[in-house]
């Protein structure tokens, strides 16, 4: 069932279409499933500024729910970017140099981000007269190819930003760590999941997966998130630096099954989206409970906390093995999924099962460097957080095995009618019965690489022989110092404006004045107006 409708407002001549269909309800249910536990979760979290904290994150919540009810483009984009604005006062919320500096290179990467989109929805709208995603199916007859193209290419690329896509991930990995853990949890589980279902909406709108370069683009792109991700999560010491890693590598499977486009693909990927978000939020949700008991959130000074928090550890436990595609649990499946609608593809073969044995060895390390092992003398007063907290984790845990044990029901429910709305192919689905054994590969192969990690003290950067004679020239062409120097560069522009402090607020909304001024301008000044259809 489809319910639309269009809300006029008093100020004319804005106005938004509201759709609720299976495939927003699905994003909307996670947002309403994930949002209830972090506002439990953060009764006994958060201590400081609630006044503050509280509301901005009601408000977070309800602008990622009209983000994923809108249907058309002009509302998905403003509440879009009121819901990134609202994180980056999430993410800054300790206001700490490091919280200042993760939320300038998110507000940042963001902006540009916004610019894209924006650019492709003013182009969009001077080609068809209209905001609406049911109107994108006469984008490729509309007008030049070239043209086409470029629209393709801004607003595929503005979501990659917002999606922590390789390699516009750069903001991710350093925003995750400075924000609260309960709001990482929202941004790695649902947030980031936006710009891909952006990238749905409009694909499968235009029909544009007919397009092998548009498929095969989203493929590479996918590949490498998957594959970098996860060698990038393994060499993290910083555990919400790790788990941050981690979501990108997540996100390439998700943009790998939308690249693909069948309906097998599609399946994999709307399931895995739900699994992420409930196992992704889970291991933040278990880190904070960590660091909060702990103070501490390097892996190296942490280990034998599953004495002292035994609950913590159980379900940090599930969620490890369930992102890791342990069968029994719900990411096997959607994992799955996607290897077979891939595996007449050699190379993608190789990619997911490096992918999956990296991702393993990586929440190996996770589990083992966090609960296993001595308890250090430091550690010896630690206690269990308190049920406010666990009951969060326990939900989502028992969730994530729900999903696991009964995979034809949320595809018969939740998943097929959602594709039967966007998928381009008339063919049923046909899900045959997964053999448990197909795991054993990816995690015999992550076993090895954590055996060798610790052996070669790979895990350990600063003492391993391999990483100080490769680290040098590793430094010259990384992307993260490639990003790091614009950034830098436009931080230095802003001290050009006088009596504007470095890192202060009135600096990035002097950045949001400017542009919604230029937006009110182009939108009054445009010749076809703003009406909608």
């Amino acid at each position: 069932m489809i319910l639309e409708h269009y809300l006029a407002f008093w100020l004319h001549p804005f106005g938004m279409y509201i759709r609720l269909d299976a495939l927003s309800t699905i994003f909307l249910s996670l947002t309403v499933i994930l949002g209830a536990c972090v506002l439990i979760y953060s009764i006994r979290y958060v201590k400081e500024d609630r006044i503050r904290y509280y509301p901005l994150l009601i408000l977070f919540l309800l602008s990622l729910s009209v983000t994923f009810t809108s249907a058309d483009l002009l509302s998905f984009y403003i509440f879009f970017e009121i819901s990134s604005f609202i994180a980056y006062l999430l993410i800054i919320h300790s206001r700490t140099r490091a919280a200042f500096r993760a939320g300038s290179k998110y507000i940042i990467m963001t902006f540009l981000g916004a610019a894209s989109i924006f650019l492709a929805i003013i182009l969009i709208h001077r080609q068809l007269g209209s905001y609406k995603f049911s109107a994108l199916g006469e984008l490729e007859v509309s007008g030049r190819s070239g043209l086409i193209r470029l629209i393709y290419v801004l607003f595929i690329a503005g979501c990659f930003i917002k999606a922590g896509i390789m390699p516009l991930h750069t903001w991710l990995p350093d925003a995750h760590p400075a924000a609260p853990s309960p709001i990482s949890a929202l941004l790695s589980g649902v947030t980031i999941k936006i710009g891909l279902y952006g990238i749905m909406r409009f694909l499968f709108s235009t029909g544009s997966l007919s397009r092998l370069a548009v498929s095969y683009s989203l493929i590479g792109f996918a590949a490498i998130s998957m594959l970098a991700g996860a060698v990038l999560a393994l060499l993290q010491d910083d555990a919400k630096r790790l788990l941050a890693y981690s979501s990108i590598s997540q996100m390439g499977y998700v943009l790998l099954g939308i690249g693909v486009g069948t309906n097998l693909s599609l399946a994999g990927a709307l399931y895995h989206s739900i699994n992420h978000g409930l196992f992704k939020g889970l291991l933040f949700l278990c880190a904070g409970a960590v660091i909060r008991s702990t103070r501490m959130r390097n892996l190296s000074d942490l280990g034998g906390l599953r004495k002292r928090m035994p609950i913590t550890g159980i379900v940090c436990l599930i969620g490890c093995l369930a992102i890791s595609g342990v069968p029994i649990f719900s990411g096997f499946i959607s994992k799955t999924l996607l290897s077979r609608s891939v595996e007449k593809f050699f190379c993608l073969k190789i990619v997911f099962l490096l992918t999956a044995s990296g991702t393993f060895a990586s929440y190996l390390k996770f589990y083992l460097f966090t609960f296993s092992g001595a308890l250090p003398q430091g550690l010896t007063r630690v206690k269990e957080v308190s049920w406010s907290m666990l009951l969060p984790m326990l939900f989502l845990a028992g969730f994530s095995i729900f999903l696991g044990l009964f995979p034809d029901l949320i595809l018969s429910k939740v998943i097929l009618p959602a594709i039967a709305e966007i998928s381009i192919f008339s063919s049923a689905v046909k899900f045959d019965q997964v053999n448990p054994l197909s795991a054993l590969y990816p995690l015999i192969l992550g076993g090895l690489i954590y055996y060798l990690g610790i052996r070669t003290k790979l895990f350990f950067i600063e003492e391993s022989p391999l990483w100080q004679r490769t680290g040098s020239q590793f430094r010259k062409v990384s992307v993260d110092r490639f990003y790091t120097e614009v950034v830098a560069m436009i931080e230095k522009a802003c001290l050009l404006f006088k009596n504007i402090e470095r890192f202060s607020f009135n600096t990035h909304l002097l950045f949001i004045l400017v542009f919604l001024t230029g937006l009110v301008m182009l939108l009054y000044f445009t010749p076809q107006g703003i009406l909608f259809p």
